[in-house]
């Protein structure tokens, strides 16, 4: 059982981490299109420019989304497993 639990717990922490990163490039993009739209067409992508940004906010993001998703998957893993809520609503009488 300490397997599942554990695999439940990293496939949650990776999909936080997911949003995390889809947030951050968000905001990126964002923040480019306000550089284009106000300054013309001298900001563009290189191959020397990596991030528009500076990368501390994506490490940032990233952790954060790490945190949320563990303690996310104990919450969860709490209600279903264990307190076993997962069928209250539609539970069926036959």
């Amino acid at each position: 059982m300490p397997t599942k639990k554990t695999a439940y717990t990293l496939l949650v922490i990776f999909l936080f981490v997911l949003l995390g990163d889809i947030v951050y490039d968000l905001l990126e993009i964002s923040y480019v299109d306000s550089l284009l739209t106000a300054g013309g067409n001298r900001y563009t992508y290189g191959a020397e420019n990596i991030f528009a940004l500076r990368p501390l906010p994506e490490i940032v993001f990233d952790l954060m989304g790490a945190l949320v998703g563990y303690y996310a998957g104990k919450y969860w893993w709490r209600i279903l497993y264990i307190e076993d809520r997962r069928h209250k609503k539609y539970k069926l009488d036959w």
